[in-house]
């Protein structure tokens, strides 16, 4: 039988997607004040990079630009994850979807010249950065300006996740993140220095309002960087002395949520096989705990290896599978245009590259503290967001 704690946050779980749905920007800010808590230390991280709300007023700025400027949010509300963390603290995961409209503007595409030409300063450039910035001008085109007139809508895989307190019987979000889901690398491969550095500014001038056993926390992200980059230490050891054993949560920028062990060793395997290098900026992570859980957002970094020779195996086996799969034959063609597109810009940056990435996680607390929740994820440009199918550019 269905517990009264699960009703409760079903209840505002079905209030959030309902808020989605509508869209209704007169009610705004009495759904924000409904779901969200007035507390100084209220975050909300969007999907972009650098995308970070802190505090009532700009999470209320996110919610009225998403239900003006974003798709619709359908969330999988028959199989959230729901973890009662006690003492009043809940956390909840959701799968969903946001439906993208991509019709043919005119006046929209006009109105994006000079943000393309903005990522693209042609002056004073030598005969290697011409090059460059002629294939990142391919890029962009054919990224976003073909999938601009090409299709007239798509489906952005998305996880919703946040941390609830309950306030005088009500429950409220105190923490939430969305996050784009895809197998490989987002869609920027060049590094956004400028956003990333205001973001990382803003977190440490938001640290404020972090309490609690802090240091404590700093000191495990610092044990979950060190296990990380030491070679010789796999998943499973990593597992047995950070992760707590009861039913922890990892998810995976893929979006894949997994629950129990063997697979969360699987998952730590696998993105550390692909990650051989994770620098978390411990200095700007917000951190906050009350009794025995414990709540962070993070900026990291990781560094990867995309071999060439995989990367260009991947294309031509990709482009034969979908030359031979059913389906309109020009949106086929201009699929395998944008994969030749995304293997030039990758190519032509060499084969190491360091991703910023955003780090959400939740502790518990017994004897030590342990990592109860995480996940790390991709930030996506948002003129960007799903215009291209993604090729594993591992070749795994």
């Amino acid at each position: 039988m269905e517990s009264i704690f699960h009703k409760e946050i079903m209840e505002v779980l079905y209030k959030f997607q309902k808020g989605y749905t509508e869209r209704n920007l007169k009610n705004a800010e009495a759904y924000t004040e409904e779901l969200f808590t007035r507390d100084a230390d209220l975050r909300v991280m969007g999907t972009s990079p650098g995308e970070v709300c802190l505090g009532f007023d700009e999470v209320k700025e996110l919610i009225e630009g998403d239900w003006e400027y974003w798709g619709d949010v359908c969330c999988d509300l028959n199989n959230p994850i729901i973890m009662n963390l006690g003492e009043d603290i809940a956390f909840v995961a959701l799968k969903g979807s946001v439906k993208l409209e991509l019709n043919f503007d005119i006046e929209k595409l006009e109105s994006h010249k000079e943000f393309i030409f903005d990522q693209i300063n042609f002056d004073n450039l030598d005969s290697r950065e011409l090059k460059s910035k002629t294939i990142l001008l391919n890029w962009i085109l054919t990224q976003w300006g073909i999938s601009n007139v090409e299709k007239s809508e798509q489906y952005l895989p998305v996880i919703i996740t946040g941390l609830l307190k309950k306030y005088e019987n009500r429950w409220k979000f105190k923490q939430m993140q969305f996050s784009i889901s895809t197998l490989n690398v987002p869609d920027y491969l060049y590094m956004r220095e400028d956003e990333n550095t205001k973001a990382k500014e803003k977190l440490k001038n938001f640290k404020e309002y972090c309490y609690g056993e802090t240091y404590e926390i700093e000191s495990l992200l610092s044990s979950l960087q060190n296990h990380w980059n030491q070679n010789e230490l796999d998943g499973t050891i990593i597992y047995s002395k950070l992760f707590d054993k009861e039913r922890t949560l990892i998810i995976s920028p893929e979006g894949k949520l997994v629950t129990n062990e063997e697979e969360c060793i699987k998952t730590l395997n696998y993105l550390k096989d692909i990650w051989h290098e994770l620098n978390l900026d411990i200095e700007s992570s917000l951190i906050n705990s009350e009794n025995n859980t414990a709540w962070t957002l993070t900026l990291a970094t990781v560094k990867t290896k995309i071999s060439k020779e995989n990367l260009l195996r991947s294309l031509l086996n990709e482009s034969k599978n979908i030359i031979n799969s059913n389906g309109d034959i020009k949106n086929k063609y201009l699929t395998i245009l944008r994969h030749i597109s995304s293997v030039l810009m990758v190519e032509n940056q060499g084969e190491e590259f360091e991703i910023p990435v955003r780090v959400e996680t939740v502790f518990s607390k017994k004897d030590s503290w342990k990592i109860k929740y995480i996940q790390v994820s991709y930030g996506y440009e948002w003129i960007y967001e799903n215009r291209t199918e993604r090729l594993n550019l591992w070749g795994k």
